[in-house]
């Protein structure tokens, strides 16, 4: 029994190698003409007219191609067609060696259809595996997939992983964006588009730029990693991270967060900035700092520093009523009274009106809409000037009234040079760009220095 048993495992483990080594040879279906040619010990066929050849499951016609059936090998020549399993590939030449299922296409526009993802191939020169149902392209290609179009030096294809890879001078774009950068993965089932390296994208919002970018396109997000920096035209942003979700309209930075005007005047930075579009707000909560130049004077010659915990600044629409204009009674209007004319303009305003672009008229009058500004710092508020400091728990900005409120447990205080003032609250009025008057009310002591020759 024992000896059985020795016998059975060296029979297995004999058998195992050969059983490996089974291959599918390559099967001559169809040709109108077939000239055997010896070389060597092994015979090779030449066919000729309308040839097809079966590997497997893959299927190839062409015009002619040489076969070594021994070998497992041959070569298809002139309008090469392949049918494998959800793959379509065309070209001119092509060099197949069957007992890999590696297979080398060449041709002034070799073509790849996958047909159950409907993704399309274009390449001078592929290599592709028959077994795994992948494609590669090292001189340069494009593929696309509905509204997916990628280009690069390099590309990886692989139809059952449904996975896009290339590299090397990567573009990509679709309806909504563009992406260029060193590498780029398309998950064709997810929609989704993973790029490596220095990434520049571009879409309606702006342009975005990092090390690491994810675009989702089925749920309209961006995900920005290292180096990230996003322009809108209106604000950019640097940061280590950056997150946004273009259909809710909101955008999340961590990681020394810089944001600057478009002019470069106002700087936020914080360690974690959210921002909302509609309605507009922006919250930074992680050791906010705002450095604001002074642009009152030519050139500028102070900047504001105000720290605080928290700062929340948001924009509501304001509405307010202009006077409708009279209209003016014929015998007022003269052919050569220009000077009436003129005073006519004047009174109606309709060269401000016709100005603002948030108008609404109605028979009262002309509402106009105006975006006003507010904003509030609260916790350990600080702010230095040249001209001025300050000390607060709570500043509330009110961009209504062109108001500045600051609150403080016991008082808030501010000095400058010649002035220092505390009390329970103390308001600030500002004028169209400077600080016009301060106000202290309740329990208010303030000191003046006298000017002195």
């Amino acid at each position: 029994m024992r000896r059985l048993a020795v016998c059975l495992l060296f029979g297995l483990l004999a058998a195992t190698p050969a059983l490996a080594q089974r291959q599918v040879e390559v099967e001559i279906l169809n040709a109108h003409e077939m000239r055997p040619r010896r070389m060597g010990s092994t015979t090779v066929f030449r066919l000729l007219g309308d040839v097809r050849l079966r590997h497997g499951e893959a299927v190839m016609v062409c015009d002619s191609a040489h076969v070594d059936q021994a070998a497992n090998i041959f070569d298809a020549f002139g309008h090469v067609r392949i049918r494998s399993k959800d793959l379509r590939i065309s070209g001119d030449t092509l060099y197949y060696d069957g007992q890999s299922g590696n297979g080398r296409m060449l041709g002034r526009q070799v073509e790849l259809h996958d047909t159950v993802e409907k993704a399309y191939l274009w390449a001078n020169l592929l290599f592709f595996n028959t077994r795994d149902n992948t494609a590669h392209y090292m001189t340069g290609g494009r593929i696309r997939r509905e509204r997916t179009n990628l280009e690069s030096k390099h590309g990886y294809y692989d139809s059952n992983q449904k996975l896009a890879t290339v590299a090397r001078a990567v573009v990509y774009r679709s309806d909504s964006a563009e992406a260029y950068g060193d590498s780029i993965q398309y998950f064709q089932e997810l929609d989704l588009v993973k790029c490596w390296g220095k990434t520049r994208v571009y879409d309606r919002e702006g342009m975005a730029y990092g090390l690491k970018v994810a675009i989702d396109q089925t749920n309209r997000t961006l995900e920005v990693e290292g180096e990230a920096a996003v322009d809108n035209g209106a604000n950019r942003v640097y940061a280590d991270w950056l997150f946004s979700n273009r259909r809710q309209g909101h955008t999340q930075a961590k990681g020394h967060v810089v944001l600057v005007d478009s002019l470069g005047y106002q700087r936020l930075y914080t360690q974690h900035l959210q921002y909302w579009r509609s309605p507009q707000l922006a919250v930074a909560d992680d050791e906010p700092l705002l450095f604001s130049v002074d642009t009152s004077a030519r050139p500028a010659t102070d900047t504001l520093f105000l720290r605080m915990d928290t700062l929340r600044a948001w924009s509501e629409l304001a509405e307010r009523k202009v006077k409708a204009a009279q209209p003016t009674p014929r015998s007022a209007i003269t052919d050569g009274g220009v000077g009436e004319k003129a005073s006519h303009q004047d009174s109606v305003g309709s060269g401000a009106i016709s100005k603002v672009h948030d108008s609404v008229v109605n028979q009262g009058g002309v509402s106009i809409v105006d975006t006003v500004r507010y904003a509030r710092a609260v916790g350990g508020v600080r702010a230095f000037r040249r001209d001025l400091q300050l000390v607060a728990d709570t500043l509330y900005l009110n961009g209504l009234d062109s108001t500045v409120t600051l609150l403080r447990t016991p008082f808030p205080f501010v000095w400058s040079d010649s002035t220092q003032g505390v009390a329970e609250r103390i308001v600030g009025y500002f004028g169209r760009k400077t600080l016009d008057s301060i106000r202290f009310v309740g329990k208010a002591i303030a000191a003046i220095q006298d000017d002195s020759v």
